[in-house]
């Protein structure tokens, strides 16, 4: 099953009047217990990778779990700071990131929101702000915030505290708000809404909502009974997926699989594949264009890795080669005309490469599945390959001797 893109799926979501669970992958036990709850209840997820030394691994396990799930699934990572943030997400292989400024004065969160968006953008990724923190957030804020960052969703906060430290939650402001902005909403769920309310939240314009498995106290009640490791870690696994289902029931994700997958984007990477000679370099030369290229590629948003090689079997037509991943079609827009990339083909590429082809392709894995590719069997006309090779002639990029 493959990957959805997370702006496509919070909009139908909001479209159809339910909500997405997020759940935070803490654990590879975690993510089993939400893909096994999702396939269940035939319900779309997000997978929320938190930020740590480990979100790396856990991201690697997130996206191999997302890839082989049989419902959409899309993968967001938690709370960007700064607008390299969104950068660093797609390199992992989120297709979503949430920006949290509420620590700024108000002028400052809105600068950094938009930056980070502008990133996610150029990257292909779908971004999301908050505004609120700890108060109730305004309407007028909201609609504000979210027309000058351009964020695809807003977190908002709708409760307020009152007397003896409890919290009221404002279900008027929360309906307006919804009216005020054009994008989809994103709240978290607490311990202190009941089942109705959660059911009410899609009422009302929330289409991501954050949901906490409160897996502390299930591991407390286990280690009471004195369960050994491997009963414990079950029971955990047993009582996340318990939970995710009861969630997915409750925000109306249940049963949506089919529906999603029929109206939203895939989300598949692209490959831009460089193969070529350098018959006028030396070894030492050759070496150094290729780190020099992984080093100034992988630099540019959107890029997920850059892999340099030369041929195992010496008849080959074409004895080296660059690998360039790229997050989505987006990256690859964004790649085409960044100056990095421009520089690197002038003062590198070009001169080491006098015979080249170069070529992008949209990939899928097998977990994804072909039939997802948009394949294009129509094949250039002599008159386009000749025009093609007269214009890569003109540049100099290539000489066949």
């Amino acid at each position: 099953m493959p990957i959805i893109d997370m702006k496509d799926m919070l909009n139908h979501a909001r479209q159809n009047g339910y909500a997405v669970g997020a759940f935070e992958v803490s654990s590879l036990d975690v993510l089993q217990a939400i893909a096994s709850a999702a396939e269940q209840h035939r319900a779309p997820v997000i997978l929320d990778i938190p930020e740590g030394e480990n979100c790396e691994l856990l991201m690697a396990a997130a996206e191999m779990a997302a890839r082989r799930a049989r419902v959409p699934v899309a993968l967001h990572c938690r709370w960007g700071y700064d607008s390299d943030s969104a950068r660093h997400a797609a390199r992992i292989g989120c297709n979503g990131i949430s920006v949290d400024g509420s620590n700024l004065p108000l002028g400052d969160h809105i600068e950094l929101t938009r930056k980070t968006c502008a990133m996610a953008k150029t990257c292909g990724i779908a971004c999301g702000g908050a505004l609120g923190g700890e108060g109730p957030t305004h309407v007028a804020e909201a609609k504000g915030f979210s027309e000058m960052t351009g964020i695809d969703y807003l977190e908002v906060s709708f409760s307020n505290k009152i007397a003896g430290g409890k919290v009221k939650l404002d279900w008027t402001r929360l309906r307006e708000i919804g009216e005020a902005v054009d994008i989809p909403l994103s709240a978290e769920a607490g311990s202190e809404l009941s089942d109705e309310q959660y059911r009410k939240l899609s009422a009302l314009g929330v289409a991501k909502v954050g949901c906490k498995i409160p897996l502390e106290e299930v591991a407390q009640k286990l280690i009471r009974g004195k369960s050994d490791l491997q009963s414990l870690l079950s029971g955990l696994r047993q009582a996340a997926e318990e939970e995710a289902g009861k969630y997915m029931l409750l925000l109306g994700a249940a049963g949506r699989a089919a529906e999603i997958l029929a109206q939203s984007r895939i989300w598949l990477n692209v490959e831009h594949v460089v193969a070529f000679n350098a018959p006028l370099c030396s070894e030492e030369e050759l070496r150094f264009a290729m780190k020099e290229g992984q080093r100034i590629l992988e630099d540019i948003p959107g890029v997920r890795a850059v892999v340099a090689g030369s041929v195992t079997e010496k008849s080959a037509r074409y004895r080296h080669c660059w690998l360039v991943l790229l997050s989505s079609p987006a990256a690859l827009e964004n790649f085409r005309k960044h100056p990095d990339q421009a520089a690197f083909e002038e003062k590198l590429l070009r001169p080491a490469t006098a015979d080249r082809i170069v070529g992008d392709y949209t990939i899928a894995d097998q977990d994804t599945g072909a039939e997802q590719l948009p394949v294009s069997i129509a094949h250039p006309t002599d008159a386009e390959i000749r025009n093609s090779e007269k214009r890569w002639q003109l540049k100099g990029r290539v000489h066949h001797g």
